[in-house]
Order: C-alpha cells, then sequence, then structure tokens
C-alpha cells in the first residue's frame, strides 16, 4: 500500500474501511494511469486489520466505455478522450 494512504486506514472503523489513489501511472497497471482501491479487512471484534484487498481500475477499457455509453445512438456530437 503507498504510504500516503496508510493513514487512511489506521483510524477508519465500522463500513467507511477503503481509501482510493489518485489517478497516476502505476506498476499495477503496466505503468499506466489508473485508479486503485484499497479496502482493509477487520477483526469483528476487534477492529484490527488482519488483511487487505486491493482492486486495480481498467482505466482504458472502463473509461473508454463510459465515453461510448454517454453518446446517444443518433447524435449530432461527438466525445474525444485525449491522452
Amino acid at each position: 500500500m503507498p504510504v500516503q494512504l496508510r493513514p487512511k486506514f489506521l483510524f477508519k472503523n465500522g463500513s467507511d474501511i477503503g481509501a482510493g489513489s489518485p489517478f497516476v501511472s502505476d506498476a499495477l497497471f503496466e505503468h499506466a494511469p489508473t485508479y486503485i482501491y484499497h479496502a482493509a479487512i477487520r477483526s469483528n471484534d476487534t477492529y484490527m486489520i488482519v488483511g487487505g484487498i486491493r482492486i486495480v481500475f481498467d482505466s482504458t477499457s472502463e473509461l473508454s466505455a463510459k465515453l461510448k455509453d454517454s453518446i446517444p445512438e443518433k447524435s449530432s456530437f461527438s466525445v474525444f478522450y485525449i491522452n
């Protein structure tokens, strides 16, 4: 977990257990820009962190799909993704 996100986990409890990264290049996504969501797994009785989950957002295909879905089928405008 990136050092800058660690404080977000140490003081959370209840249902608010995750933190997202900024949109930056990361080795987990072949050094392409992406979001990574980190979630702590806590014990039921002490809320101590006993594990974690990291989800890497496939930004290339997901953002492209969102742009395509935002264009009406019969439209007179265009949407562009500039990298």
